[in-house]
């Protein structure tokens, strides 16, 4: 009896180990090729837990840029960033998050009764094309912790102001997302959106960004941890008595 009560003992000692293990990740969006696909590497390499959605750009409007003729307002460069034309977007915060023209992208666990994500850190750059009139440009990132569009919160902003003649998707680098709080803990899934205005006034004058890197961690579920730990006080009081 007391030998199988000390492997079912150690047996619940290492599913507990399991259970509360760390799997660091790290989920890279870098456009290569105009690739909406995201890269994720680190512990999770082969992508077990977690799935890291496409890219996706999202218009409830099919229009093509009406000064440039140049194709869709935005989606993903063969140069290997992500664009959303000046003409098509406002000139306010409050004109962006109404807009019908954003990006986003979504991290799930694939196994949420035993799975949760922890983010630590959340970058990209930004900037854009300018023709001989520079530009002023906006970016807005909400998550679906909050809420989207107008009325919810804004994760993040700044402003970078693009040169004339300038063609830099990565003007401004490493502009970092503040997802590292408790909000951005113990989530089965989590959706970013990308939202732009600007002061563009000629054609084209475009927004662009590119490496989004998003890293984090896939972590046990409280109640899941809770009843191992539960089950291995059984085991020991059994092993007591025994």
């Amino acid at each position: 009896m007391k030998k199988t009560s000390l492997l079912l003992a150690l047996g619940a000692v290492a599913l507990l180990a399991t259970a509360t293990s760390h799997a660091a990740f790290v989920v890279t969006y870098d456009f290569t090729g105009g690739s909406p696909n995201a890269v994720v590497t680190g512990d999770l390499a082969d992508t077990a837990r977690i799935t890291a959605s496409p890219f996706t750009f999202t218009s409830t409007t099919t229009e093509t840029s009406a000064s440039s003729g140049a194709g869709p307002d935005g989606g993903f460069s063969s140069a290997g960033n992500a664009f959303l034309r000046g003409d098509a977007t406002g000139s306010t915060e409050a004109a962006a998050l109404a807009d019908d023209d954003f990006f986003s992208f979504t991290i799930s666990v694939n196994n949420a009764v035993v799975d949760r994500l922890d983010l630590s850190s959340f970058t990209f750059d930004f900037g854009g094309t300018a023709t001989a009139t520079g530009f002023t440009t906006n970016v807005y990132v909400q998550s679906s912790v909050d809420g989207f569009g107008t009325g919810n919160p804004v994760l993040f902003t700044d402003s970078q102001a693009i040169a004339a003649n300038a063609d830099n998707a990565s003007l401004n680098t490493a502009n970092a997302v503040p997802v590292g709080t408790a909000a951005f803990d113990s989530l089965t899934n989590v959706t970013f959106q990308f939202r732009f205005s600007d002061t563009a006034t000629t054609s084209p004058q475009i927004n662009r960004f590119d490496n989004v890197v998003v890293n984090g961690a896939v972590v046990p579920e409280p109640s899941t941890v809770a009843m191992l730990l539960g089950g291995l006080g059984l085991l020991a009081m059994l092993r007591r008595r025994a």
